[in-house]
């Protein structure tokens, strides 16, 4: 078994939001970690990562403020969002799903997500890296993130559904 710790310099933890019905709000996590553990061939077989709840930056800050705040996130009350699998299912030429486990604003919830992993593979210096993207969508209601405003177009503000994307480049721990 192989340990990797997240390199924070070569790595992204970022969402998308349908905003007002027609436009898309994407956004990231500054501070995050995470760890993975492989087999000695690189096929994950577990992995966690959190983020900082307050480190959230959609490039506006007052739009930051509010996403912080009892409306949303809740950075005070839950500074920590967490990941962890359940289960990775390997498929075939780097493809997997990992069943996982969602922890925002104190509220657990599964969430499967798509996985494509490449390594381990030698990294610019020639050390060793391992490199995936993961993919997720999720209803933010089911973590209380519930807050919302009927827009005069119909429909609402923000929309129930969110993707998650994590790009992500691993270092041997």
């Amino acid at each position: 078994m192989r340990h990797w710790t997240i390199d924070l310099d070569h790595s992204h933890v970022g969402f998308a939001v349908r905003h007002l019905a027609i436009a898309t709000v994407r956004g990231r996590f500054r501070l995050f970690a995470g760890h993975i553990e492989t087999d000695d061939a690189g096929t994950p077989l577990r992995l966690e990562a959190t983020a900082d709840a307050a480190s959230i930056d959609t490039g506006v800050e007052r739009r930051d403020a509010h996403l912080r705040s009892g409306d949303f996130l809740d950075a005070g009350a839950h500074p920590v969002l967490a990941l962890a699998s359940a289960h990775i299912v390997a498929g075939d030429a780097g493809a997997a799903r990992v069943d996982a486990t969602l922890t925002m604003r104190g509220v657990t919830h599964p969430v499967s997500l798509a996985l494509r992993w490449h390594g381990p593979l030698a990294g610019t210096a020639g050390e060793p890296r391992l490199v995936g993207e993961a993919t997720a969508t999720i209803r933010r209601s089911q973590w209380g993130l519930t807050w919302n405003r009927a827009i005069e177009a119909g429909g609402m503000a923000v929309s129930d559904e969110v993707s998650l994307h994590f790009e992500v480049q691993a270092v041997p721990a």
